[in-house]
């Protein structure tokens, strides 16, 4: 069982909250809708559960009654105890990210959503959906967004491995996709890849295949030896990528099954 907090939907919506400034989002503020796979009984099992984010006009910058709140929005709760003490112990003294807020002149309509405490054509494309009467304030919501969205892939992609995509295009490649390569998140001298094999017995380094668009491909070798069922743990082999950038590793978990290739059951993303 997975720990209703931890769910991929959960978790992957406080990045989209975070990069939109939504800054009311809550328990309240969301709506989950069983759908039937059989439209015409729906009532009936099986079906699957749609997740709704409601209310999302609290984003983009808002204001409320207060304005000392208004520079909070984003940055804290309404009643924080954590910056409540902080604020006790250091006398005020600490500068905080809403200290100096000011709305920028001429786009005060988004109050305080900025990019400094936090694919430009997507974006482009997206913003063009507010239909703005005024295109200046399509190209500052444009920088705002492409600005915020560096700093979220910079924060995340950095702490555990950004490889990802991982794919066996054939029996004898496995391939993944380093997204922090990608989206440029480093200096290009600072990825340089390693792959060890393990399994059977034995501890191999591979070489590594670098592509367009973040690619990178490995040749696994052959390890395990013996006439094994294909679901043996004898078979099992993992390959620990690095990227020389993040400060662990890309762990993925295999079936060597011999002359067939490996199939892959799973990833993990140890810590440093």
């Amino acid at each position: 069982m997975i720990d209703h907090a931890d769910r991929r939907e959960l978790r992957g919506s406080r990045i989209l909250s975070a990069w939109l400034d939504h800054w009311d989002a809550r328990e309240q503020n969301s709506m989950d809708v069983w759908l039937a796979s059989d439209p015409s009984d729906k009532r009936s099992s099986p079906g699957y559960v749609v997740h709704y984010i409601i209310d999302t006009s609290d984003t983009l910058g808002g204001v409320v009654s207060v304005d000392d709140m208004s520079r909070r929005l984003g940055h804290s709760y309404d009643f924080d105890v954590a910056e409540i003490f902080r604020s006790l112990v250091t006398f005020g003294a600490e500068e905080r990210p809403w200290d100096h807020a000011r709305p920028v002149p001429g786009h005060e309509k988004f109050a305080f959503f900025r990019a400094r405490d936090f694919d430009p054509p997507h974006i482009r494309r997206l913003v063009a959906l507010g239909q703005w009467s005024d295109p200046g304030d399509a190209e500052y919501l444009t920088g705002l967004l492409v600005e915020r969205q560096r700093r979220i892939l910079a924060r995340y992609l950095g702490v555990l491995s950004p490889l990802g995509d991982v794919r066996a295009p054939g029996p004898d490649q496995i391939c993944a996709t380093d997204f922090a390569r990608l989206r440029r998140i480093a200096p290009s001298a600072a990825f340089h890849y390693t792959v060890v094999e393990r399994g059977g017995g034995r501890t191999l380094e591979l070489p590594v295949e670098l592509g367009d668009g973040g690619a990178l491909c490995f040749r696994p070798r052959p390890v395990v030896t013996g006439d094994l069922a294909d679901s043996d743990p004898g078979r099992i082999v993992t390959f620990e990528v690095h990227n020389g950038a993040a400060p662990g590793p890309l762990v993925i978990h295999t079936y060597d099954l011999a002359g067939r290739g490996v199939r892959v059951v799973g990833l993990t993303r140890p810590g440093a």
